[in-house]
């Protein structure tokens, strides 16, 4: 089967394309620099009067600057952008894993790791919301546990920067948002913020533990009933081994009144961690035995600013 070239440079797998958020996802090689990439297509769709629609091409373009200044290495870095035909892509790392949501239909996630995948989504978050960035489709398909334990959060396609250009930009009565995961505020307005990134999270974290999403409904409309109208049980109603401190910060993550929420992702990233300690083995998805440059890496720079770390290092 012929593999299709995009600017005689990036050598796509035909086999490999799948639906994304914004378009399609291919998997293929960069000829150039001889290492894999994603390529992420957008049709430019066009209106009935026959013009093409700039604000879905806005939104691609803002995609590709936004996720490039992000710089965090729980995002995928992006390599490149162009056309191709009649058609956007973007090129970007290629991200070595399984989904949350693969691991959702395949496992019990073990509690430490449900708290430490979340913690890495709130470490992503902590740098987006500071640069008033809000991802707005938080969702276990969109996390990607790496086999080295890392997590990469994907798919900032629909992300709204905090600014009233950005508002214009997706105020055409579109839901932007997955309703089985999307805040109150977000379903009942359109409103979106980083305490709306918040709820979110909390949603999968409690999926995570507890093997569903007590918000699903049977249609999108009525999961945004749901995130409206439906108090969350308690957890350990359903999981019993779960820490109460885990419950809890769950439950104030998926408060209906936003300001009721946690503060910041920083700070829920502080209370998840107290909950990462004696790491269970996850094997088939997580091999710790094998050497991890980035595991050295962060433990490495997990010693700065610690009382006593540069002793500890020398010990």
């Amino acid at each position: 089967m012929e593999k299709p070239i995009i600017d005689g440079r990036y050598e796509l797998d035909p086999l490999s394309r799948c639906r994304g958020g914004m378009g399609e996802v291919w998997f293929g090689r960069d000829r150039r620099l001889d290492r894999p990439v994603a390529v992420k297509f957008i049709r430019v769709d066009f209106l009935p009067d026959g013009r093409p629609d700039e604000e879905l091409t806005r939104r691609f373009v803002r995609e590709a600057r936004i996720t490039a200044r992000l710089g965090h290495p729980g995002v995928p870095a992006v390599y490149d952008c162009g056309t191709h035909g009649d058609r956007l892509y973007l090129v970007m790392q290629y991200v070595d894993g399984c989904s949350v949501a693969t691991l959702l239909d395949e496992t019990e996630i073990p509690a430490p790791w449900a708290a430490l995948i979340a913690a890495q989504v709130c470490s992503v978050l902590a740098v987006a919301h500071a640069g008033a960035l809000v991802h707005r489709d938080l969702k276990p398909s969109n996390l990607m546990l790496g086999p080295d334990g890392t997590v990469k959060v994907l798919d900032f396609g629909v992300v709204a920067a905090l600014s009233p250009t950005a508002t214009r930009l997706t105020g055409t009565g579109v839901t932007v948002g997955s309703p089985d995961y999307m805040a109150p505020e977000q379903a009942e307005a359109g409103t979106a913020g980083p305490w709306s990134d918040l709820y979110s999270l909390g949603v999968i974290l409690d999926e995570m533990l507890s093997g569903e999403n007590q918000f699903r409904g049977v249609t999108p409309l009525a999961s945004m009933h749901n995130h409206l109208e439906r108090a969350p049980r308690p957890l350990r109603h359903r999981r019993p081994d779960v820490p109460e401190g885990l419950e809890r910060l769950i439950l104030r993550l998926l408060e209906k009144e936003p300001g009721r929420r946690p503060a910041s992702a920083a700070a829920v990233y502080e209370e998840l961690i107290g909950f990462c300690r004696d790491m269970p083995a996850f094997p088939g998805y997580v091999d710790a035995a094998s050497p991890s440059p980035v595991r050295m890496y962060g433990r490495a720079v997990g010693m700065v600013g610690v009382p006593g770390g540069d002793r500890t290092a020398r010990s």
